[in-house]
């Protein structure tokens, strides 16, 4: 299956687990496992902290060559 997004790579290449992002993250390992696999979308906080701990760009994990504001679920809060 092709990856939607570069979580995982990204991941990966900084050495850290699944596990020991999500808890960087404040995420359930659960719930980071489902942006890998692209069965849950990314919202606009996450997709920036994850850009930030990971040390990739926001375009990068998302596997796109740039950043549209469709890729992204904005909750007004």
């Amino acid at each position: 299956m092709p990856h939607i997004n570069n979580i995982e790579t990204a991941r990966v290449e900084a050495g850290l687990t699944r596990v020991a992002l999500a808890k960087q993250i404040g995420m359930a390992t659960k719930s980071l496992h489902n942006l890998e696999m692209g069965f849950r979308k990314f919202d606009a906080y996450e997709l920036y902290t994850l850009s930030r701990i990971l040390k990739k760009p926001m375009y990068y994990l998302l596997n796109k060559p740039r950043l549209s504001v469709e890729d992204i679920k904005l909750e007004v809060k």
